[in-house]
């Protein structure tokens, strides 16, 4: 039953998501070039010059392959679908690393809202996206201490390499 009410929940959310400013996926669907990088709003978005379900399934084959945990991975458009909302393909890959995630925790409790980490992989028009917290925003949203620059210096990169696609 809980995890009905979760799925219920992340697909509200993203109704109600859909209602709101939509420059930035307006922004993704104005270009040509592989791979763009968006940043905005503590976000960054890339795309992919690959399919959207070959995108996830690369996606997670990277991230097993740095030795990272995948949590979950949910569905929204089969989920939207089962509840009778059309929602274009979009998939959240939940993965982390207690080893990475643990020590910015003990700097400040607030990060385990943004922990694991997040990895939004969508399709409008053709184009397929990948979004994910970009991790200085993280630094500043949280207020972490300069101690955490390393941690997330190693964060940024790996999920820049993961996004090479």
């Amino acid at each position: 039953m809980k995890n009905i009410q979760y799925i219920a929940f992340i697909v509200g959310i993203l109704i109600l998501g859909s209602c709101t400013d939509t420059g930035n996926q307006n922004k993704l669907n104005n270009h040509t070039s592989t791979n763009t990088l968006i940043m905005e709003k503590g976000l960054t978005t890339k795309t992919s010059s690959i399919g959207f379900q070959e995108t996830v399934d690369t996606l997670k084959t990277r991230i097993e392959g740095k030795g990272l945990r995948i949590f979950a991975t949910i569905n929204h458009h089969e989920n939207a679908d089962k509840n009778g909302f059309e929602l274009a393909p979009t998939t959240l890959i939940i993965f982390g690393n207690p080893n990475v995630g643990a020590p910015l925790m003990q700097m400040n409790q607030s990060i385990g809202i943004d922990l694991p980490m997040k990895m939004l992989v969508t399709e409008k028009g053709g184009v397929v996206s990948m979004t994910f917290n970009d991790p200085s925003y993280l630094k500043t949203r949280h207020d972490l201490p300069n101690d955490a620059d390393k941690i997330l210096e190693k964060v940024s990169g790996m999920l820049n390499g993961l996004t090479q696609i």
